[in-house]
């Protein structure tokens, strides 16, 4: 049996049996992996073994399974409890990330990404809708879905890009997205904004003053890519 050290987020926690649960759980040089939590149902566990918590694990290898050895949190987004808007927010975000993520493959930035979301909606008081598309835009781009957002996805004019195409896969000038039947209208700022979150380093991701137009022309665009190209 092997011991595997690791900082981990819970991504899912159901029960499993009378008195344990399998969590689903995100870390940082592990991936996304299942733990049976033998008593997690008990005090023994705690908050380790509860959506969101991010913590210390020290979990057994076992062939091909893996159980929880020990746990010790580090945070535990108690902020997320007070405001059902966005505890609920927070929990699609949980439901993305399982969906994306493959197993046992480490994903880091989109973990720090995740962490560093939940820590502005939770303890920081940032706006719900900038959270949201501050996480879902910069997770298309470490997953590798980025848009073309500096020229014309049609004829790759740089200039007049005023409209989105998801088919197109990215900005089109108004010339070419006339005729385009998805397209969608995109504005200067929203176009900047775009370019700050998928260029920026992880920790300045809510260093931006943006108005709430922007941040909903971005979530729009960002569902739909995503509805398109992850079927999420």
């Amino acid at each position: 049996m092997d011991q595997i050290k690791t900082k981990a987020i819970v991504l899912r926690s159901v029960a499993f049996g009378d008195y344990d649960k399998m969590l689903t759980l995100l870390g940082e040089n592990t991936g996304k992996i299942s733990v049976i939590a033998k008593g997690g149902k008990s005090l023994k566990h705690g908050a380790g073994c509860s959506n969101f918590c991010y913590s210390d694990f020290i979990i057994t290898k076992k062939s091909e399974n893996f159980s929880l050895s020990q746990v010790s949190p580090i945070e535990v987004f108690s902020g997320l409890s007070s405001d059902l808007d966005a505890l609920n927010a927070a929990a699609k975000m949980l439901k993305f990330t399982e969906y994306v993520c493959p197993d046992a493959e480490p994903q880091p930035d989109l973990l720090r990404t995740l962490l560093n979301t939940l820590y502005a909606m939770a303890n920081l008081s940032v706006p719900i809708i900038k959270c949201e598309a501050v996480f879902y835009f910069k997770a298309l781009t470490l997953l590798g879905f980025s848009p073309e957002l500096l020229s014309c996805s049609a004829c790759g004019d740089e200039a007049g890009l005023s409209y989105f195409s998801v088919e197109y896969g990215g900005v089109l000038c108004s010339e070419c997205g006339y005729s385009v039947e998805d397209k969608m209208p995109i504005s200067a700022e929203a176009l900047a904004l775009m370019n700050y979150i998928e260029t920026c380093d992880i920790k300045k991701l809510f260093s931006f003053n943006s108005s709430e137009g922007s941040l909903n022309e971005v979530l729009r665009i960002t569902d739909k890519f995503i509805k398109h190209y992850l079927d999420f």
